[in-house]
C-alpha cells in the first residue's frame, strides 16, 4: 500500500492513456487503489470507473487476473492489516476491527476465525506467546494448534492452587 500516492493526478494518468492500456493493466490500478483504500469500502462500479471497464466486465477481468471477485480481495486484504495490527500494536480488538472498516465486531470475528482459523484476541494471545520466547523461533498458531497444545495446568508445578 503506497502512503503517498497522489490519486488525482495517477487516475488523471491513467483516463489520458485508458484507451492504450491493456484490460490486466486497468485492472491492476484498479487493484492498486482497492489496496490503497482497503480500510473504508470501495463499491465494484467505482473500482470499474477507475479501470475504464464496465462493472460486469470488471469483475470478471478482475477475477481472472487474481482468483478472487473484488469483495473477496478487499475482504483478504482487511484481515491481512488486521492481523498486522494484533502482531504489532496494542489496540483492542474493537479498536482493529474499526481501524480496517469494520463496523460489526461480530463480522469483524467471523471473517478473522474464518480466513486464519482463530478469533482475533486467541490470534494475539498466540502470536504474543509465540514471539515472546527469547531465543525460540516464532512458530504460527495455526502449527502450534495442530502439533501441540499450550496446557495452563501444564505450565503450572503440580501443587499450585489457583488465587480465589
Amino acid at each position: 500500500m503506497a502512503a503517498g500516492m497522489d490519486w488525482p493526478r495517477l487516475l488523471e494518468a491513467v483516463q489520458l492513456t485508458s484507451g492504450q492500456l491493456h484490460p490486466d493493466r486497468r485492472v491492476q490500478w484498479a487493484r492498486a487503489y482497492l489496496e490503497h483504500h482497503c480500510c473504508r469500502t470501495v463499491s465494484v462500479p467505482e473500482l470499474a470507473r477507475v479501470a475504464h471497464m464496465s462493472r460486469e466486465h470488471f469483475i470478471r477481468a478482475f477475477k481472472r487476473s487474481y482468483g478472487l471477485t473484488p469483495h473477496q480481495f478487499q475482504m483478504r486484504e482487511r484481515i491481512s492489516q488486521a492481523r498486522r495490527l494484533l502482531e504489532c500494536t496494542d489496540l483492542s480488538t474493537t479498536q482493529v476491527s474499526l481501524e480496517v472498516g469494520f463496523s460489526s465486531l461480530g463480522s469483524f470475528g467471523s471473517l478473522f476465525k474464518r480466513y486464519l482459523g482463530h478469533a482475533p484476541g486467541r490470534y494475539r494471545r498466540h502470536y504474543t506467546q509465540g514471539a515472546s520466547l527469547v531465543g525460540l523461533p516464532f512458530v504460527p498458531s495455526c502449527f502450534a494448534l495442530r502439533f501441540g497444545h499450550f496446557s495452563r495446568s501444564a505450565a503450572r508445578p503440580p501443587n499450585a492452587t489457583l488465587a480465589t
